[in-house]
């Protein structure tokens, strides 16, 4: 979790029942990860919980986290022929739903 609250004792219990993917992929969990340390520290600001790998999903690298070892890309980009087989990205005007 790259945020400096990742090891915080409600973010590891929220870890423990849903995977990373799953935090950044729905809004209560991300929004309540998010405002953890604020409501914590008392702070006005927030930094939004999400993973910077994020956008690997949409091009179809596979995506997933393997407990213990991080971010595993099934279909990497490893030559430049691979690149142009990536799907295209398509960012979406509304939050899905």
């Amino acid at each position: 979790m790259r945020q400096p609250d990742a090891t915080s004792r409600n973010t590891r219990a929220l870890r423990q029942k849903h995977s990373l993917l799953e935090l950044c992929h729905k809004p209560e969990l991300a929004a309540q990860v998010t405002l953890q340390p604020v409501e914590r520290l008392g702070v006005d600001a927030a930094i939004l919980f999400a993973d910077i790998l994020l956008p690997f999903e949409p091009l179809g690298l596979g995506l997933s986290f393997a407990a213990g070892e991080g971010p595993q890309i099934t279909r990497p980009i490893a030559s430049r022929a691979r690149c142009s087989s990536c799907r295209p990205w398509i960012p979406r005007p509304t939050w899905p739903t």
